[in-house]
């Protein structure tokens, strides 16, 4: 990168954080970098100079960004290995030793459109119905930065590509086909979407979303990769400290505590990036 180039970039990412208040900083530069350059091209501009000029002069363009660098690969019980082990055995475990008439609290953290958040309501059902129609009390909080995807995520409303680790019976059970515009699309029915709260949230913001509640299990999948060291020992920091005594972390795959936080956890499963606090 030449250091216009660079200086450009850097303006750029203090204008994002004036605008949104999202420091692209604490992103890795490359990823970023990469993230910005796809969306002027394909608003036809050649350089960081003459988008920043657009981004001024374009209210909305800096929530577009957002949404375009914020990086939203998902879908429903992506990682399928985790879900069955999600439903078999770390649900119920919280179920069984959670003491609160609520019921244990679980944390979809960088929730995105919401598919991880509404897999985990889906195990929740399944349980109900193995237990006779009895409900399970449990929350569910997914957050994100990103406030157009919440929005979209509160719809329910899924492409078929949103289901390709999803088997045929829940897809059949738990949402209505609906006429899309180009393809059909999935609304998933009302009784589950119930189950999760959205909310918007800046996880390098250093806070917990909410006061006076520790979730028992929080996922965090595939945020950590795209942060610099410094960030994500601020975000580790603060699962550590948002996570219940006992509760569960999932990370993703490609992610792993640091040295200095492995103390604080038992590994529950290494491949799936298990772990829980001790």
């Amino acid at each position: 990168m030449h250091d216009q180039d660079s200086s450009d970039l850097d303006e750029l990412i203090a204008l994002m954080h004036q605008l949104q208040g999202l420091d692209l900083g604490l992103y890795k530069r490359g990823t970023v970098a990469r993230r910005v350059t796809t969306r002027l091209q394909r608003l036809g501009y050649s350089t960081y100079r003459e988008y920043l000029t657009h981004l001024i002069s374009a209210p909305d363009e800096s929530r577009a960004l957002l949404q375009h660098v914020t990086i939203k690969v998902s879908h429903f019980f992506r990682t399928a290995g985790l879900f069955t082990l999600l439903g078999e055995k770390l649900l119920p475990n919280l179920l069984a030793h959670t003491r609160d008439s609520e019921g244990p609290r679980l944390w979809s953290a960088g929730c995105a459109n919401g598919e991880e958040a509404y897999s985990l309501a889906i195990l929740l059902e399944q349980m109900c119905a193995e237990r006779g129609g009895e409900v399970p009390a449990a929350t569910i909080w997914a957050t994100d930065v990103d406030q157009a995807a919440l929005d979209r995520a509160a719809h329910g409303l899924y492409p078929r590509d949103a289901f390709v680790e999803t088997p045929l019976e829940l897809l059949e059970r738990y949402f209505v086909p609906r006429a899309g515009r180009l393809t059909p699309q999935y609304e998933l029915l009302p009784t589950v979407r119930e189950r999760v709260t959205f909310s918007q949230h800046n996880l390098l913001s250093g806070s917990p979303p909410w006061n006076g509640h520790q979730p028992g299990l929080i996922l965090c999948r595939n945020v950590l990769i795209y942060l610099v060291r410094a960030a994500q020992m601020r975000l580790y920091r603060l699962l550590l400290e948002t996570l219940a005594p006992g509760g569960y972390l999932c990370l993703g795959e490609s992610e792993q505590l640091p040295d200095e936080l492995q103390p604080q956890f038992h590994t529950v499963d290494r491949h799936y990036r298990i772990y829980r606090k001790l």
